[in-house]
């Protein structure tokens, strides 16, 4: 395999550095002073000097190659906090690689690292989240000064997928749980028939199984299971008692984090969606969402002061 060819078919590139402009203005001072004096050993020092760029931008370009990335592994984090990104890096030439590390687009080089030979490494790096909402892909490289620093080599990843960041959970609000103006009785009737019981009174003329009665003359109950009458806890936009947009979201998001915890069913109501009560991994992802995703410059009148700075 050639040193600019991988698995992924990604090229390596190589510049110099600033040490190996300085390196070459020592080496070319190094001839001056060689053809002025006539110094056979100033001569001989400054072709040891001049061979040495050639190797070093050889030895650069070995320095990447072989490495094999996957793909990037990202979870969605909160507001104030990095998202870490990792992937495998797969070495397949059984050559050890020192001083590889990761740069991103917009951000300093990350720790250099070293690949063990036939071997695969995960590749982790940080991305702050500073505010709510989306991240977009970046782009990122993988990148070596070895062997002397005098090039810099570069081989370009998968760029950094895009992720979330929530609103930061936070409030003085305790989870509304007591207050009747956020709960209420969910019916979910004729989830699933689980079968016939005989009628008792007060059972609704809408659950007898009027075709058993007429085949056998015995009145019969359908019976459903579901999670009829539950209580659903409602978390409201003007629950909150702050009049701040992005403080109102932080409490939502701390009750969001609350009522998940509690495991029961739970709905989110803002002025730009209402999201029907339920409970579980998925419907906490889809509320987080929308809260962090919330567009503040939608809002409108003056039921929300402030929401607009």
């Amino acid at each position: 395999m050639s040193s600019g060819a991988l698995g992924a078919g990604r090229r390596i590139g190589v510049r110099p550095t600033a040490a190996a402009y300085g390196f070459l203005a020592l080496a070319l001072a190094n001839m001056v002073l060689a053809i002025n004096f006539t110094n056979n050993q100033l001569f001989a020092l400054s072709f040891v000097l001049f061979s040495v760029l050639p190797v070093a931008y050889w030895r650069a370009r070995d320095a990447l190659s072989g490495l094999a990335p996957g793909a990037w592994r990202v979870a969605n984090v909160f507001a104030g906090e990095s998202a870490i990104y990792r992937l495998e890096l797969e070495e397949r030439l059984g050559q050890a690689r020192i001083g590889v590390r990761a740069a991103r687009e917009d951000g300093l080089p990350g720790h250099a690292e070293t690949v063990p030979g036939h071997a695969c490494h995960e590749l982790a790096v940080g991305r702050p989240a500073p505010a709510r909402g989306a991240l977009p892909p970046q782009r990122v490289w993988l990148e070596s000064l070895q062997p002397f620093g005098l090039f810099r080599s570069r081989l370009a990843l998968p760029d950094l997928p895009g992720c979330l960041a929530y609103p930061l959970p936070k409030g003085p609000q305790a989870l509304p749980l007591h207050d009747p103006a956020n709960r209420s009785q969910r019916q979910d009737d004729d989830v699933d028939f689980a079968g016939l019981r005989p009628y008792q009174p007060g059972d609704s003329p809408q659950r007898i199984a009027w075709k058993a009665l007429a085949r056998s003359g015995d009145v019969m109950t359908k019976r459903f299971e579901g999670r009829s009458g539950h209580e659903v806890l409602h978390l409201r936009w003007d629950a909150v008692a702050a009049r701040d947009g992005e403080m109102r979201l932080s409490q939502l998001t701390a009750w969001v984090l609350e009522a998940d915890r509690l495991g029961g069913p739970y709905g989110l109501t803002t002025p730009l969606e209402d999201l029907a009560p339920d409970s579980g991994p998925d419907h906490r992802y889809r509320c987080l969402k929308h809260l962090a995703s919330f567009d503040l410059g939608r809002l409108e009148g003056p039921g929300v002061p402030g929401d607009q700075a």
